[in-house]
């Protein structure tokens, strides 16, 4: 499984996203972060702000790839 990470919005004091131990701490609005959902990941909001994003689970389906 594949898994997308959109921030809805620019970071903000108090806003975390890390995944295999490197911490991202400069998105912008509209970046895409894509890894292995078997990776370990993790966000956290510890901040006065909210923190809004998009994450999008994929599955790879060969199914189309069989087709005439």
């Amino acid at each position: 499984m594949t898994k997308y990470w959109i921030p809805l919005q620019d970071r903000k004091p108090g806003h975390f996203f890390e995944c295999d131990g490197i911490c991202l701490s400069d998105w912008r609005q509209g970046d895409i972060w894509t890894f292995a959902n078997e990776r370990a990941h993790l966000g956290a909001t510890v901040g006065v702000e909210p923190r809004y994003f998009m994450s999008i689970n994929s599955i790879r389906d060969d199914v189309w790839d069989s087709l005439p």
